[in-house]
This record gives C-alpha cells, sequence and structure tokens, in this order.
C-alpha cells in the first residue's frame, strides 16, 4: 500500500513530531520506504495491466511534451 506522507500524518493520533519520529523508526527499521511526500511498504511494487500500462505510458508521454514546450520559454 502506498499513503502520502501528509495522509499518514492526519492518521495518528500523535503530534506530528511524534509521527514523524515514528516513520524515521520504520525506515530505519527497513519497514517502510519514503519516496518524495510518498510513504509505502518496503516491497510495495505496482503491477498494471495491459490497458493501466498504456495508459500510464500516454500520461507519461503527455506530460514530457508539456515540459518540453513549457520550458520553451
Amino acid at each position: 500500500m502506498v499513503f502520502l506522507k501528509i495522509e499518514v500524518l492526519s492518521k495518528f493520533k500523535l503530534s506530528q513530531k511524534e509521527t514523524l519520529e515514528l516513520l524515521d523508526l520504520f525506515i530505519a527499521n527497513n519497514e517502510i520506504r519514503l519516496e518524495g511526500n510518498l510513504v509505502a511498504e518496503k516491497d510495495f511494487v505496482a503491477n498494471y495491466d495491459k490497458k493501466q500500462l498504456a495508459e500510464k505510458e500516454r500520461i507519461e508521454k503527455a506530460f514530457i511534451r508539456r515540459r518540453i514546450h513549457t520550458t520553451d520559454y
């Protein structure tokens, strides 16, 4: 499972500092991993079926094209 870091912070009935310390402990114990603002189980891998993979690739290509056009200015 993957959660936004902000979702994790809001789920615990702890202070933000305590929750971040807890996340750090889980990371240090190799139980979860943090990628940007996402928190995931250490072994989580997204698996796509053919339709989902095609849509993912279409979105990535559109994003790359848009990025190229917006950085030309």
